[in-house]
């Protein structure tokens, strides 16, 4: 087969090593969202069986081809430095959220174990201030130039900013609405002749929205660009 394209669905990350390989030898490639396959088989055939399931992506693969801009749609893998700059990111966002556990038990454990919970809430405290100096000295080592570019904007701190250069490295290669839909911060319209619905914003990478929320909400004070915006969006009637 002369094979143009091979279109995958995200599981999960189970598919990035196959996506690996395929890109690496030479093939394009395409990780779609399941949602989307979904909402594309169930307008081909009501049947579910493998090897429809493969046909029917197929299928998604070469209409998907037909797109203007498909292109941007490809699977680029991450660098070495993106891995590495990821997994310290992920582990430091499961040691936070363990300490928040420990925290939330320090007022339901019975009193003899109060001392044990502060304990090792202590000991995440120092686990993540090793994570955070490690993942400042990667970021400025390998992400320098975008890393400062975005710190630039008040708001933006050294492991949000590590976030962006980790799970977001389309940055500076799409532009800013189709990252604002990779992210899952666009509200998408939603309308039917003179029939309005609220626009929602669902999907897109939730590590990166809940690093961007607290930075989002200090810039709407302190960032003279994003502060005006928010404004001007508030007097509209727009939802906070």
């Amino acid at each position: 087969h002369n094979v143009a394209l091979v279109v995958m669905e995200s599981t999960g990350g189970l598919e990035i090593p196959a996506a690996k390989a395929i890109h690496r030898s030479g093939i394009a490639v395409i990780i779609a969202n399941p949602r989307q396959t979904h909402q594309f088989a169930q307008s081909q055939s009501l049947t579910k069986t493998d090897a429809k399931d493969a046909k029917m992506l197929a299928f998604f693969a070469q209409m998907t081809a037909q797109k203007e801009g498909w292109q941007t749609m490809l699977y680029h893998p991450h660098t070495e430095a993106e891995e590495v700059l990821e997994a310290l990111v992920n582990r430091r966002n499961q040691l936070v959220d363990m300490r928040t556990a420990e925290k939330n038990r320090l007022y339901q454990v019975h009193e003899t174990q109060v001392e044990s919970v502060k304990q090792l809430i202590a000991h995440f405290d120092r686990l993540i201030d090793d994570l955070d100096k490690q993942i400042d000295d990667h970021t400025h080592t390998h992400f320098d130039g975008k890393a400062k570019v975005a710190e630039q904007i008040k708001g933006i701190g050294s492991i949000t900013a590590a976030t962006l250069m980790a799970m977001l490295p389309e940055l500076g290669r799409l532009n800013h609405k189709r990252i604002a839909s990779l992210v899952g911060i666009a509200p998408h319209p939603r309308e039917s002749g003179e029939t309005k619905f609220k626009s929602r914003c669902f999907g897109g990478r939730s590590a990166v929205r809940k690093a961007l929320y607290m930075a989002t909400v200090v810039a709407t004070r302190f960032e003279p660009l994003i502060r005006d915006f928010y404004q001007r969006l508030l007097s509209k009637g727009k939802p906070y």
